[in-house]
């Protein structure tokens, strides 16, 4: 099973797809997927979900936040597993926000310090970072008929249709039950 974005939408469909295999886990060259990643930020449980994610588009690095409805965990997408944990571990080490990175390195974060989901700066300055950041994002292959983050932040609304990924996985809301696959 396989997120798949739905331009101007906060819903999601659920598709099939058959996704390329290396040593036994999803490889993303070539497939035009994403790695989604979800992780608990509040308890330190070490609970972490994990989909693959349709029509976003980022390549060369991962885009993490942690405005992720209704939990407000970090959420990750990606084309490779160590830009998302860089990103991943940004954000923990900065409390919260929207990051990029890209070759093992940060782009640029645009931290939210209050409880990681709202910013200490004048709506000037935020609306000036919220834009770089944006255009950052879109430089590296997201999808420029879908909002960058906030997207991202409603796949882990588990609430909304069709299919989302939780910290505690892949979440079917027709069913209303976690799935595997």
């Amino acid at each position: 099973k396989v997120i798949k974005l739905i331009e101007d939408s906060i819903i999601t469909e659920s598709v099939t797809r058959k996704v390329p295999v290396k040593d036994g886990c999803f490889a993303v060259e070539g497939s035009g997927l994403n790695k989604l990643a979800v992780v608990e930020r509040h308890k330190k449980s070490g609970n972490i979900g994990l989909g693959i994610l349709e029509g976003y588009g980022v390549k060369g690095g991962a885009v993490a936040l942690t405005v992720a409805h209704d939990s407000h965990n970090i959420i990750a997408a990606g084309d490779n597993d160590q830009d998302i944990i860089t990103a991943i571990r940004e954000l923990e080490i900065c409390g919260g926000g929207i990051t990029l990175s890209a070759g093992g390195k940060i782009i640029y974060t645009l931290p939210l310090p209050v409880a990681g989901l709202l910013s200490d700066k004048s709506a000037e300055e935020f609306s000036q970072a919220y834009s770089k950041i944006a255009k950052l994002a879109s430089g590296m292959g997201v999808n420029k008929n879908i909002e960058p983050f906030m997207s991202l932040s409603f796949l882990s609304l588990a609430v909304l249709p069709h299919l989302k990924v939780t910290d505690k996985g892949l979440f079917d809301v027709d069913k209303f039950q976690f799935t595997s696959h």
